[in-house]
């Protein structure tokens, strides 16, 4: 079965201004420290605000210690708190109890343990060191900034201005610069002054705007150690143990100010500046010259240690045309995902690849690119079409060829398999692994080319192709010591390969090889880096497109500008991604040349059908001819990977692919084997378990699609640090599989809960979604319902129905949570949350979801980049083996940066609402042909009935309906047109109650 859509590829774009839009030579980066800026400053402000526990958080009081540099730690030398202005005469009279009977540990005469209003406190204490240059510290500090602000206006980029000063009437004091707070995402932010200080005095220098020093620990946590950690886990870090932290104390915040709350967060201080010692004393191993508050993720230390390698930046050393960066941009993917055997319990055996991607540079011979003097894109047409003629499946295993496979192809594919961009399913492009068509030639990146000439044993129509060749070494590059410990000379060792191999070699040093881990996994993602820059509102910019062979300027303006990162580099990170698909396509094509199968496949990994004996899977639809693989078999197969191995195999021995930690007892290679089952029902929706008659024991469940929930349940104290994802997940998975296997057990105690998601007021565009409701500032967090199809009270206008409530970390309240429509700002009504229709008619009440919904929702999740075992599109009922489908390309449509993070960062509002730029070419109609609007005679009929009486319709009869598809069908919107034959047949059979 074939299906026409438009696909979509990724573009590079260039501001048009008055040169036109030439590509312009980047400027030298990393120079903070060569300004004369300390790593490390003198001072250092820690500080932490307690708050209300409604709707507006707002500050109650807090505390703060001021450090100063004394050898490699920070010391205290004041400590003192602070209360909102506002802040009710009784309460403040509990904090200063407390505090004139405190004892501080300030060695001064007499003891001094200041009480300040929060204006004086931002005056006298805040500004004052910021003046100096202090570095001011706090744990998700945008929230704690946020507190003292007294108006957040929107930037001229629309970022956070916050005002933390004004006069008696109202206006703001410029003396106390703003704060901007520009959101990278829900957990990371750039955070500076807005401009340089206005002195009243004249004795103190002013400090320019680059100097700002702002360092959420939260941040530079995750830059070492690629943990989202809070500050309880932090201060629990098993590397931390040497510094002897002092540990949070055990306290639910109640937002009043009482002695345990305030010994509480006197304590989160305290905490948070041993935690900056700790955090400093590992972030100086690290040779770079990069200041930790310049430091937002695993691949900003990365990138680091190339500056102190002294590696110029591919875009400064490299003269790469604007059509070239098109060119590899358009043929840029992400890594491949699928579900191969669907809602069946199969035996599987997964394994995966050891450093996929870095292993992919090493063959690919990325480091001599990158090191190269100059990088020429050479015609190769004649020498890649000849080598795609011939090359076969053994040729892949020779290592000294995938350097030939640093090409990129215009070809004209005919149901060749290929990673294509297109809409699935939803409102947003993904990509699947299917046979593509197109008449209209496209760009590919060589390891997918080679991988489909080798699953397909036929090669696409070839028009061109261009290869990288790179000339000489840079000169005066510099060896550095990795984490201080592990020596690399940039100039004869690969800083891909020697990573992994060091990493082997330092095995009994648990610290040094996790972090060799995350930082060879880091080094290839800002090769692709774009950073989407919204222009000012009234000001859209024009772009020159580049994509493929495409070059053209919208006819419309845009109101966001995709900056490159200072390391972008496109043909590296289309290359890198492409030859991880190779890798699994060799893999999926040795399976299946042995006669096998695979469960699903997931980046670097595989779950291959398999058993230790071995055996049929004629019970699954479509596998009729299919074996189940013996152990031995797939030994064999992983063993042959061995030739690919590039490492020093006295540090890397064998294949360089392996069986996953989980085949064995205890996850230890050691032990004995076990034998696995798996279950999938799409793209990493999938889970390894073991089983015994009706005993079923989770082994690895993956929490995709269910990370944007708030837990319904905590997990236990003694939940131990190694599994991968919370207890509930674990319990969500096994009664999911004894509903779908047919078997008797215990239901979860929280499958009666409605959904939640924690939200964060991240950017100003959240706030403005939420009509700027008086309660609200930024980074506000609250609970949202997950409001069911259909149910909203009587009377509503569901387009401005959208509830929030209290945050509110223990479960059982949710039923009984009064939620705020923040839809309507004029709606100041409170609602309930009822999981029945019936009980919905009574009240303002709304409908929400519960976790016992989600089980049934989440199972009838269909794969729907793939085709059923019947040759048709798969459905929530397909089971069995699936097929890959057929995309024949219409249009080609040219997009921006791609962003759904919804499944993995479900705090950023955000990321839910975020739709990826669209560049339409002049003249073209950019709609998919497969999308339509519905006739008027439908609509009728669907607004005489109801769209709430339609949902419950299909509700009752098990017939998929959605609210949000009506409302766009009533709206004139396009829609699916297999959708808008769905529905029609849907109202044929419905009858008036």
């Amino acid at each position: 079965m074939s299906e026409k859509r438009d696909i979509f590829l990724r573009a590079h774009t260039v501001v048009v201004d008055s040169k036109k839009g030439k590509k312009g030579k980047g400027k030298r980066r990393g120079g903070d420290l060569r300004r004369g800026l300390k790593k490390w400053p003198e001072y250092a402000v820690v500080f932490d605000c307690e708050t209300r526990i409604d709707t507006g958080q707002s500050l109650t009081f807090g505390f703060y210690r001021v450090l100063r540099l004394d050898g490699d730690s920070y010391q205290l030398e004041e400590e003192g708190a602070f209360f909102d202005d506002d802040l009710a005469a009784r309460e403040r009279d509990v904090l200063k109890r407390y505090v004139d009977a405190a004892e501080t540990e300030v060695k001064s005469f007499p003891p001094r343990f200041p009480l300040h209003p929060r204006s004086r406190f931002v005056k006298q204490v805040f500004y004052r060191y910021a003046r100096k240059g202090a570095l001011i510290v706090g744990f998700n500090l945008p929230f704690d900034l946020t507190r003292l602000a007294r108006r957040w206006p929107k930037g001229k980029k629309n970022e956070w201005s916050l005002v933390l000063v004004q006069y008696a009437d109202g206006n703001e004091n410029l003396h106390f610069p703003r704060i901007l707070i520009d959101p990278i995402d829900s957990k990371k932010s750039f955070i500076r002054f807005t401009a340089e200080w206005i002195s009243k005095t004249g004795r103190d220098m002013p400090t320019a705007i680059g100097d700002s020093r702002f360092l959420d620990l939260r941040t530079l946590l995750f830059a070492l150690f690629n943990q989202a950690l809070s500050l309880k886990k932090a201060c629990e870090l098993e590397t931390f143990r040497k510094h002897n932290l002092p540990q949070k104390i055990e306290h639910t915040p109640t937002g009043k100010v009482t002695i345990a709350e305030i010994k509480y967060a006197r304590q989160d201080v305290r905490c948070t500046a041993a935690l900056l010692n700790a955090a400093k004393h590992e972030f100086d191993l690290h040779p770079i010259p990069v200041l930790p508050d310049r430091v937002f993720s695993p691949a900003s230390i990365a990138k680091g240690y190339l500056e102190a390698m002294n590696i110029e930046p591919p875009e400064q050393k490299f003269d790469v045309s604007l059509k070239n960066l098109g060119i590899a941009m358009g043929s840029f993917m992400g890594g491949r995902s699928e579900t191969r055997i669907r809602l069946q319990e199969v035996p599987v055996v997964p394994v995966d690849f050891t450093s996929e991607y870095p292993s992919t540079c090493v063959l690919l011979g990325v480091w001599n690119i990158l090191t190269a003097k100059s990088l020429f894109f050479e015609d190769a047409t004649v020498q890649v079409r000849k080598m795609l003629r011939r090359l076969t499946l053994d040729e892949c295993f020779k290592p000294e060829l995938w350097s030939v496979f640093r090409f990129f192809a215009l070809v004209k594919p005919n149901k060749h398999i290929l990673p294509v961009r297109t809409m699935y399913s939803g409102g947003t492009p993904n990509i699947g692994n299917n046979y593509l068509t197109s008449s209209k030639p496209i760009w590919i990146a060589g390891p997918d080319l080679i991988a489909s000439a080798i699953q397909t044993d036929s090669a696409p129509e070839m028009i061109r192709a261009i290869r990288l060749v790179p000339s000489g070494t840079q000169p005066e590059m510099q060896p550095v010591n990795l984490r201080g410990m592990v020596e690399i000379n940039p100039r004869w060792e690969d800083l891909f390969k020697h990573t992994i191999e060091q990493r082997k070699l330092h095995k009994t040093d648990k610290d040094l090889q996790y972090w060799l881990k995350v930082f060879a996994n880091s080094m290839y993602g800002f090769f692709a880096e774009i950073n989407p820059e919204p222009t000012p509102e009234r000001r859209p910019v024009r772009v020159r497109v580049f994509s493929g062979e495409d070059a053209y300027i919208p006819n419309k303006r845009v109101h966001v500008k995709e900056k490159q990162g200072h390391w972008y580099a496109p043909y590296l990170a289309s290359l890198i991604t492409a030859g991880g698909r190779l890798l699994l396509a060799m893999l999926e094509k040795s399976v299946t040349n042995a006669g096998g199968t695979h469960a699903w496949a997931d980046t670097d990994a595989l779950a291959i059908v398999s058993s230790r004996n071995g055996g049929s899977l004629r019970h699954v639809p479509g596998c009729s001819g299919i074996r189940v693989l013996s152990w031995s078999t797939v030994q064999r197969i992983t063993d042959k990977f061995e030739a690919l191995n590039p490492y020093d195999r006295a540090a890397v021995p064998g294949s360089i692919l392996n069986l996953v930690d989980a085949n064995f007892e205890n996850a230890d290679p050691s032990s004995r084997r076990r034998q696995l089952l798996g279950f999938s029902i799409a793209a990493k929706r999938y889970t390894l378990y073991e089983r015994s008659a009706n005993e079923v024991t989770i082994v690895d469940p993956k929490a995709h699609g269910l990370g944007y929930l708030y837990p319904p349940a905590d997990s236990p104290k003694n939940w131990h640090d190694s599994y991968e994802a919370p207890r509930w997940i674990y319990d969500f998975w096994e009664y999911l599989l004894r509903i779908a296997l047919h078997l008797e057990g215990k239901h979860p105690s929280w499958r009666a809960l409605p959904q939640m998601m924690r939200m964060t007021v991240t950017t100003s565009n959240v706030l403005k979604s939420l009509h700027e409701w008086e309660g609200f500032r930024p980074y506000n967090f609250s609970l949202l319902p997950v409001l069911a199809d259909g149910g909203y009270p009587t009377n509503i206008n569901p387009e401005r129905f959208r509830l929030v409530a209290p945050f509110e970390s223990d479960q059982t309240k949710w039923k009984h949570l009064k939620c705020i429509n923040i839809g309507d700002p004029k709606d100041r009504k409170s609602y309930g949350l009822t999981s029945s229709f019936i009980s919905s008619e009574f009240g303002n009440k709304a409908v929400v979801e519960t976790f016992e919904n989600l089980f049934y929702r989440y199972m009838q999740h269909p794969e729907a980049k793939s085709l059923g075992p019947d040759g048709e599109p798969c459905k929530s009922h397909t089971r069995g083996l699936l097929a890959r489908s057929h995309i024949v390309a219409g249009k080609h449509r040219r997009i921006g940066k791609e962003s759904d993070r919804r499944w993995d960062e479900g705090d950023d509002l955000e990321s839910l609402m975020y739709v990826p730029i669209e560049y339409e070419q002049p003249g073209g109609e950019s709609e998919d042909r497969s999308l339509t609007r519905a006739r008027e005679r439908l609509i009728r009929t669907i607004k005489d009935i109801g769209i709430r009486e339609l949902v419950r319709f299909g509700l009752a009869r098990h017939i998929r309906c959605g609210r949000r598809i009506l409302e766009k069908i009533c709206r004139r919107e396009l829609v699916d047109r297999s959708t808008l034959r769905a529905y029609d047949c849907m109202l044929r059979k419905y009858k008036a109650p």
